[in-house]
């Protein structure tokens, strides 16, 4: 006989309070019903929708995708415009690195003298020019026959010739010949020299046109390299330059005097036979610089121009581009779709004959294709970024307003080149003479550095002093400051 043993635990009774918890809702439904049969099993047996079949949709910014999202390869987050057109601001401010080339005196007149505005001095103590000693040693090693005197110094004359606004190399030296020429003497090698008209000359066939592009590209890397330009955003456009020939073909040869030209016309307006020059300007805020440049015959189509343009400068530049501005003459399908084969948003102006694509109207003679933008963007953004592509028409007009160079004394599309890469040259040396001087507020001012230092005399010191205020310096003292200011500069040089 077995015996089992059970000991028997108190049960737990659990008690609701009905006051705070609200007694257990119930749910029936009639299982006879085919209705209720169906909801009841999907809320008692819960199943996932099965995945639907065919090529996943790309959705990269959780909204409705458009053609610049599949254009576009391993974009994985975009820009807001907001933050695309944000850039530093640059103001008047002593600088560390302007004390190294400003003395006392230069000091108050560049960070304290309202009206001031530069000598053209600075333009060059600022910059170091072995380039052209080195290229001068080269193609003296080659062989090449060359008439100039120094091709430092003829440098630094043309782009005197050129700040100035004078248009031919005979009207230059016969102000050189009446004014003084002593002002510029301590910024050349070769002292006492004054070039003529045919060192103008040799000094543009006889210098290979790789001189030029050397020396702008070694510009535009050092803007790169001090972080005052980025490639974020690029206005394109271009300008016509009118060469040194007739307009018309020659009654025997049956062509014009300058070969390499053509004959451009733009809105049905004659332009005259010359070339058209394609420029990108990085936009950067306060800063707008040119960052590349090519030649083209006058009557070459602007859409082809903008397409080698930007086949060129994809190749040569290592920093990505965002946005790319262009006005209606270079809009194309081929055109914008090699902009976003490149990682880049092109923003161009469409024409109003154009009916298949997809354009949108900001204005009423604004329409851009909304394909090769982020769908994202408003309408109002697109127009304040369009609206920056007029920055690059201003760098266009001071090239004639100021510097005359509608129409170039040479011919040839090399020669041409060389030209623009001068102007081009002079443009970004002001730039990088603000930046280093402190003086923010003289970028895009194409008439700045307008003064000599050594034609700035003890008396203009004065008489500038006066009108702001300052007495601390007397006539004796501002010229010995003068004086010695200069002994230390020779001596400098003849270190170099």
């Amino acid at each position: 006989m077995f015996i089992l043993k059970y000991y028997r635990k108190p049960t737990i009774v659990q008690h609701q309070i009905l006051d705070y918890i609200e007694p257990p809702k119930k749910i029936i439904f009639d299982m006879s019903n085919p209705a209720e049969y169906r909801r009841g099993r999907k809320i008692l047996f819960p199943q996932k929708r099965p995945k639907k079949r065919g090529r996943k949709k790309l959705r990269l910014f959780g909204r409705a995708t458009c053609l610049f999202d599949y254009l576009i390869k391993g974009k994985s987050s975009e820009m807001s415009v907001r933050y695309l057109i944000r850039f530093p601001r640059y103001l008047r401010a002593r600088s560390e690195e302007g004390k190294k080339y400003l003395d006392q005196i230069d000091a108050v007149l560049y960070w304290e003298v309202q009206n001031f505005t530069g000598f053209y001095d600075d333009l060059f103590f600022t910059q170091d020019l072995s380039h052209w000693d080195k290229w001068e040693v080269i193609l003296e090693k080659q062989g090449i026959l060359r008439n100039i005197p120094c091709l430092h110094d003829m440098f630094i004359y043309e782009c005197l010739r050129i700040h100035l606004g004078i248009k031919n190399y005979s009207q230059f030296w016969r102000i050189l010949s009446i004014l003084n020429p002593t002002a510029i003497f301590p910024l050349l090698k070769c002292l006492n020299f004054v070039p003529t008209v045919q060192d103008f000359c040799d000094f543009y066939h006889n210098t290979p046109l790789d001189v030029f592009k050397e020396y702008f590209f070694s510009l535009v890397k050092q803007l790169v390299n001090r972080r005052m330009i980025s490639y974020r955003i690029l206005i394109w456009d271009c300008q016509f330059v009118h060469s040194n020939s007739s307009d018309y073909k020659s009654s025997k040869s049956q062509y014009y005097s300058d070969k390499d030209a053509g004959l451009g016309r733009h809105n049905n307006k004659f332009l005259g036979v010359g070339y058209m020059v394609s420029t990108l300007y990085a936009y950067c805020g306060d800063i707008i610089a040119p960052v590349f440049c090519l030649h083209f015959p006058a009557n070459v189509n602007d859409k082809k121009i903008f397409y080698e343009t930007m086949k060129y400068f994809f190749k040569w530049a290592k920093q990505p581009v965002k946005l790319v501005l262009g006005d209606r003459g270079a809009y194309s399908l081929k055109n914008l779709q090699l902009l976003a084969q490149h990682g880049a948003i092109g923003v161009i102006g469409a024409t109003k004959n154009i009916k298949k694509h997809n354009l949108v109207k900001l204005s009423s003679t604004i329409l851009i294709n909304r394909d090769f933008v982020p769908s994202s963007w408003s309408n109002d953004e697109l127009r304040e970024l369009y609206g920056l592509r007029t920055c690059i028409e201003r760098q266009f007009s001071h090239n004639i307003l100021v510097y005359n160079a509608r129409r170039v004394n040479i011919r040839g599309i090399a020669e041409v080149a060389k030209h623009r890469y001068m102007i081009l040259c002079l443009d970004l040396l002001k730039t990088i003479a603000c930046h280093k001087l402190g003086r923010g507020d003289l970028f895009q001012h194409s008439t700045a550095f307008s003064q000599m230092r050594s034609g700035y005399t003890a008396q203009m010191l004065r008489m500038t002093f006066d009108l702001q205020g300052y007495k601390l310096l007397g006539h004796e003292t501002t010229q010995n400051i003068r004086q010695k200011q200069k002994r230390d500069r020779h001596k400098q040089r003849g270190k170099r």
